[in-house]
């Protein structure tokens, strides 16, 4: 990975802590890429400061596709930049965790893309939920980045997030998608 690309590395072997080589090239245009499991087929998902893209994927390190923007800042609270989209699957939803604003300013906010059926790389096939939460006085200074994951029983769904307080950390939330 480098400011503008993303590239696939594969390990040499089963110890997660061991020896990688390169694979592929899989962009050289955006950042904050993840990898979205929907309907049986993979996505690459990114972000190019203003938009959240979308790539079909034939395998986990080849792109087949061009880009397909599924979202932009359109909402009052979306300044900046729109990045670090993550999936996270919530109730038999798949969402799209996404951030914006500055990571070190209050204003980094956290929002969610909820996909409706249909195309991922459609943008009609997306609609946004209200803001999840926020660093302007709220739960954390600077919030942003969030990533899922799941209780040990699979009943509820967490996520952690970057938070920026003069330094770096991490905080730790329950998951409300809101209507």
């Amino acid at each position: 990975f480098n400011a503008n690309g993303m590239v696939a590395i594969e390990s040499d072997g089963s110890d997660p802590l061991g020896s990688y080589h390169f694979k592929n090239v899989l962009t050289t245009n955006s950042y904050d890429g993840t990898i979205l499991q929907l309907n049986g087929a993979l996505y690459l998902v990114s972000s190019t400061f203003g938009d959240i893209q979308v790539q079909s994927m034939s395998n986990p390190y080849t792109v087949s596709s061009a880009m397909s923007s599924i979202a932009h800042m359109d909402q009052p609270w979306e300044t900046g930049v729109i990045e670090a989209p993550n999936q996270v699957n919530h109730n038999g939803q798949t969402f799209l965790l996404y951030s914006s604003g500055g990571y070190n300013q209050n204003n980094y906010s956290v929002g969610a893309l909820r996909y409706n059926g249909g195309d991922p790389a459609n943008a009609g096939s997306w609609s946004k939920t209200p803001r999840l939460f926020t660093g302007n006085g709220g739960d954390a200074f600077g919030a942003g980045a969030a990533t899922a994951f799941y209780s040990p029983d699979g009943t509820q769904t967490w996520f952690a997030y970057s938070a920026y307080n003069g330094a770096p950390a991490m905080e730790v939330q329950k998951f409300y998608p809101r209507q």
